[in-house]
């Protein structure tokens, strides 16, 4: 029976490969993969199950074997071989004049392929380079322009949080993160405080933005007019997690909290405009703001 395991390779990345019961893999076991052009030394992350009936086998590297003590001494010395052949693919690149920056290398456990990450505010055309890097290697060379957010995934850190950064430890794929989560969460911002270590707009912006917005969905919009206890209102400021307003009464111009029960009705629609008097700060728009990252 073949199973599906999610390995950790020594690249950084994590893949999806396959394996079959005998192995009888557990967590964190050495194995090696089989890409088919090259080999690669990976841990075990967990075991997803059965392969399904409609996928595709052949587009999943294989698990050939256990990763033997002679593969545990190899891949330790794959490790200082690593590090002196970036160094070598460093000093080639910078003599190169383009405008590149290396992020990290990568050499296959086989040693047939080199994988060259790096940075460049534009595209570039490496391929002489590439035929240098070969030549001086003496392998095939991949070379992958990455961005600044995949850059703080592989170099990790601890996040203002205090834990380590979400990239690093655990999501695969980036997402969209714009500055209308922001927004709509009633955060700061400010860009120190809505910025990650990349300088994007933080990961963790989406993670609560759905239930904000199920929240939302029957809380009247800043300047909406509304009746509390008989009264005609304005709202201020909405707490969403609280489920309270902030709101201004029209007859004597009292400022006070309510909660969203103790609403009679809405005066206006939820799509009403704001008016000058209405005391809402609706200075920031989402143009206006200019944090907007992938």
């Amino acid at each position: 029976m073949k199973l599906v395991y999610e390995v950790w390779q020594e690249s950084g990345l994590r893949t999806d490969c396959l394996g079959i019961d005998n192995q009888k893999l557990k967590k964190n076991d050495a194995v090696i993969l089989d890409f088919g052009a090259y080999k690669e030394y990976a841990r075990v992350v967990n075991c997803r199950g059965e392969l399904p009936i409609e996928a595709d086998s052949e587009s999943l590297p294989q698990i050939l074997r256990r990763a033997t003590l002679q593969d545990q001494n190899k891949a330790n010395e794959n490790h200082r071989f690593n590090r002196t052949s970036s160094q070598k693919a460093e000093k080639i690149i910078g003599k190169s004049n383009l405008d590149i920056s290396m992020v990290d290398a990568h050499i296959s456990f086989d040693r047939r392929r080199a994988v060259i990450r790096f940075l460049s505010p534009k595209r570039v055309d490496f391929r002489q380079l590439v035929r240098e890097l070969a030549s001086s290697l003496g392998m095939k060379i991949e070379m992958r322009q990455v961005g600044v957010r995949d850059v703080a995934k592989m170099r990790g850190g601890i996040g203002t949080c205090g834990r380590v950064l979400c990239c690093t430890s655990w999501i695969h794929e980036f997402q969209s993160v714009n500055v209308r989560m922001a927004k709509e969460q009633h955060l700061s911002l400010n860009n120190n405080i809505i910025s990650g270590q990349c300088g994007r707009l933080k990961c963790c912006l989406a993670f609560e933005y759905e239930g904000y917005q199920l929240i939302s969905e029957d809380m009247p919009l800043h300047g909406s007019k509304i009746m509390v206890r008989g009264q005609e209102a304005r709202v201020l400021d909405t707490t969403l997690l609280n489920r309270s307003l902030l709101v201004r009464v029209k007859q004597d111009g009292r400022v006070m909290n309510v909660s969203r029960e103790q609403l009679d009705d809405l005066v206006d629609s939820k799509d009403s405009a704001c008016g000058d008097d209405c005391g809402a700060d609706t200075s920031c728009s989402t143009d206006d703001c200019g944090s907007c990252g992938d």
